[in-house]
């Protein structure tokens, strides 16, 4: 059995991602996706 865990959702946390360097205002993460944003 194969559980995708659904659809990916936009989190809105404004900051800079950690590992590009770049200024976001959300990030879209999967089921199990994560991303370090330092909030600002």
């Amino acid at each position: 059995m194969t559980d995708d865990g659904g659809d990916p959702v936009d989190v809105p946390v404004p900051g800079v991602d950690v590992v590009s360097g770049e200024r976001v205002e959300s990030v879209r993460l999967g089921a199990y996706d994560w991303e370090l944003v330092l909030e600002r």
